[in-house]
């Protein structure tokens, strides 16, 4: 994630998932950092912060384990770095 912009305090999100199969992890972990962000919100909106905006978001997968045994399990990342004033 970038530094964080000037005026602005960020925090980031993260939602993480060890799942079968490509698009369900990626989809999961989607919906993990939605649960994430909106605590997030919630929680920088209770900090007297106010325009809390997702400045970036990133989604990264990884196979796990040999070929052979492990080729359909994946963990995905999703990120998200949250700003207000």
């Amino acid at each position: 994630m970038p530094t964080q912009p000037r005026g602005l305090t960020c925090d980031t999100a993260t939602g993480t998932v060890l799942t079968f199969g490509l698009p369900t992890a990626q989809r999961f972990a989607n919906v993990a950092l939605k649960h994430q962000e909106w605590e997030l919100r919630g929680y920088m909106f209770n900090s007297g912060l106010r325009r809390i905006r997702v400045v970036q978001r990133s989604n990264t997968c990884t196979a796990m384990g040999p070929p052979a045994f492990l080729s359909s399990f994946y963990e995905c990342k999703a990120r998200a770095q949250l700003c207000g004033r």
